[in-house]
This record gives structure tokens, C-alpha cells and sequence, in this order.
């Protein structure tokens, strides 16, 4: 099983891949371009699962439209996780890199937590 977590933002958007039970950062897209980046990424890749992390809902709105349209272009399974304090856990594990590492690493760090907390909790 090939699994695909996401991290949406307003201007950026984390992806973390995984093939079991072990995710690791992927990259960041921009949040305009997310669906067809996603899209792409899904197809190449094989993904079966996505896990999207489930924001706060100050931009839940903008959340549902970018969920929509991921559901009405791919055939893979979408799954909606919480993801409570993982841009937080994020940034403590990246308090060592110089901040522009840690700014295009947050997000994609932050999907790699959410994928990890959903793949231990299926076992």
C-alpha cells in the first residue's frame, strides 16, 4: 500500500510519502497549483491512500474546495485526519536548520507527522 500525506496551507501545501510504516518529508507545492501537482504526483507514484491533515477552521472553507476538487480528479482512497499541533511539532524538529529550511521544509515535515500518526493507529 503506497500512501500520500497532505498538509494543506493557504500558500502552501506539505506532501509526505510512505509504502509502510515509515513517511518521510516529500516536498511542498504551492497551494495553487496543489490539485494538479497532487494529481500528478498520485498517478506516478501509485498512491492508494491519501491522508489529509484536517486544518483549523479558519480556512475550512478553502479546505472543503481544495478536498472537493482532489475527489472529483483522482479514484484514490481520501482520508481526513486531525492534525492537532503538527506544524507545531514540525517546527520544533526544524529549529535547527536557518529559517528559509525550515520555512519549505514546515509543511512537508507536517504531512510526514500526520501520515505517521494515522499509519500507527491502523496496525
Amino acid at each position: 500500500m503506497k500512501y500520500l500525506g497532505v498538509d494543506y496551507g493557504t500558500k502552501k501545501i506539505g506532501l509526505a510519502m510512505s509504502e509502510g510504516t515509515l513517511p518521510y518529508p516529500f516536498k511542498s507545492v504551492d497551494t495553487k497549483q496543489a490539485v494538479t501537482e497532487i494529481s500528478r504526483i498520485v498517478v506516478q507514484e501509485k498512491i492508494d491512500i491519501l491522508v489529509i491533515g484536517q486544518p483549523a477552521l479558519k480556512i475550512k472553507p478553502a479546505f472543503d474546495k481544495f478536498v472537493n476538487e482532489l475527489k472529483i480528479n483522482l479514484t484514490s482512497k481520501i482520508i481526513i485526519w486531525d492534525e492537532t499541533l503538527t506544524s507545531q511539532k514540525a517546527r520544533t524538529y526544524l529549529l535547527d536548520r536557518n529559517k528559509k529550511q525550515r520555512q519549505q521544509k514546515e509543511h512537508a515535515v507536517s504531512a510526514s507527522l500526520i501520515l505517521e500518526d494515522y499509519l500507527t493507529r491502523i496496525d
